[in-house]
């Protein structure tokens, strides 16, 4: 069974930025993440949706699973 990892909670307000280009695709494009509350519980914001990880907001774009704490270079 794999080990998991703990990440550290970033602060509400952070911004990850991700120059990101999808293949067959001439032009990059620059993605932001944001940490968000809602209520009293931490999100993540993408594109104008909220999300639940950082995993969900990198899926919604690519359309497969990914570890989004990775994708989003969100290094402790």
């Amino acid at each position: 069974m794999p080990r998991r990892i703990e990440h550290k909670i970033p602060e509400v307000g952070t911004v990850f930025v991700r120059i990101y280009k999808k293949r067959g695709e001439k032009k990059s494009r620059k993605l932001e993440l944001k940490v968000v509350k809602v209520g009293n519980r931490i999100r993540y914001k993408f594109e104008g949706n909220v999300y639940h990880t950082p995993s969900e907001a990198a899926k919604s774009l690519l359309h497969y699973e990914v570890d989004g704490w990775i994708f989003w270079r969100m290094d402790n």
